[in-house]
């Protein structure tokens, strides 16, 4: 028995998704690697530095989250 085109399309999402989180956890894994490495500058330099910081665990978190919710949609689809 196929999985119906609905079912279909869902997991292909997923997949996009999982993709989409993939990419945000490496940029993240990237700027821990460069946090890790770099000289303190000024303040601001450090204002921008944390906020694009905050922005890609955001970008993690919501990919996550958007992951959760398509596995929710797949479960109650026949």
């Amino acid at each position: 028995m196929s999985d119906s085109p609905e079912k279909e399309a869902a997991m292909a999402r997923l997949l996009e998704l999982e993709q989409i989180l993939a990419a945000a956890e490496k940029d993240l894994a990237n700027w821990h690697d460069y946090d890790y490495r770099r000289r303190d500058g000024s303040t601001r330099q450090d204002q921008m530095h944390e906020a694009e910081g905050r922005s890609l665990r955001d970008a993690v978190y919501h990919a996550r989250q958007a992951i959760e919710a398509q596995k929710l949609v797949i479960a109650k689809l026949p």
